[in-house]
Order: C-alpha cells, then sequence, then structure tokens
C-alpha cells in the first residue's frame, strides 16, 4: 500500500501547544518527565553519540546532555526545532548538542556519527491515516486540518 507522506507543515507551534502530549509539563521544567528519564537511562550512557530522530520539544535531547551524551537532534518540522531550541536555550551553548531541522529519509550525516539512535512517537506521524494507528487526539488535529 502507498501512503501520502504526511507534511511537516502540518506539526506547527499550535500542534505541539495544543494537541502534543506533555507540553505544559516540558514548558514549566524539562526535569520533570521521570518515566522518560528513567527509559533513557536504561540506554544512554555518559558518552555516547546519540541521534534523536523526531526530536520534537527536545525533551528526550535534554535528559541525555543531563546523562552526559552528545546529541544531536533532528525534526522536519521547523516549529517543532524552534520550541526544542527554546526549550533547551539554556544549555543550547553547550558543543555536546545540536538541533535542526532534517528529513529522517535523508540524514546529514556520515555513516558511524553516532552510537545510539532514538527514535520515539515517530511512525505514527509518517503517512496519512495516522488516525488508525494513533491516539483520539492526533485524530481530532487531523480532522482540524481537513485531513
Amino acid at each position: 500500500m502507498n501512503r501520502k507522506p504526511v507534511s511537516p507543515s502540518l506539526y506547527t507551534k499550535e500542534y505541539y501547544q495544543k494537541y502534543n502530549h506533555g507540553y505544559e509539563v516540558s514548558k514549566k521544567n524539562l526535569d520533570m518527565l521521570p518515566e522518560l528519564k528513567n527509559f533513557l537511562k536504561e540506554y544512554i550512557t555518559k558518552g555516547d553519540n546519540v541521534l534523536d530522530v523526531g526530536c520534537g520539544r527536545g525533551e528526550s535531547i535534554y535528559l541525555c546532555h543531563k546523562i552526559g551524551a552528545r546529541c544531536v537532534g533532528i525534526d522536519y518540522s521547523k516549529d517543532a526545532v524552534a520550541i526544542a531550541r527554546a526549550n533547551l536555550s539554556r544549555v543550547l551553548t553547550n558543543r555536546n548538542i545540536k538541533i535542526t531541522v532534517a528529513d529522517a529519509k535523508k540524514l546529514p550525516f556520515k555513516k558511524g556519527m553516532f552510537n545510539v539512535v532514538i527514535m520515539m512517537d515517530i511512525v505514527e506521524h509518517q503517512f496519512y491515516g495516522i488516525d488508525k494507528l494513533t491516539p483520539r487526539v492526533h485524530s481530532q488535529h487531523l480532522e482540524r486540518y481537513h485531513l
């Protein structure tokens, strides 16, 4: 089955503020995500080179950085990257963190640059018809944009 890819323009600032779970928590304090932090501690160690594909608001990047990893976050939504940069503004001066607009299907990195790649909550955002794969909140968002 050939599915039409979802345009990055769908993932606006409004989407991240109204429809994307956890926005209020992430806005207040990125340390207030204990489940995510505990999950990442299982797989990330100090000195790892981490690529976060579909970094969204940057929560995973922040938590990996706190563990001691070097992190690159990519998202194909310009608004997501802007929000992630704002959320991480106090640590972005660190050379161990970079956030950029990029498409996961065309990674702009050399082979072997990362020893850990994380991709959380991105599969359901790849193709139209995600309302069959994801919670109702995404379905409502798609209806609003007539998708």
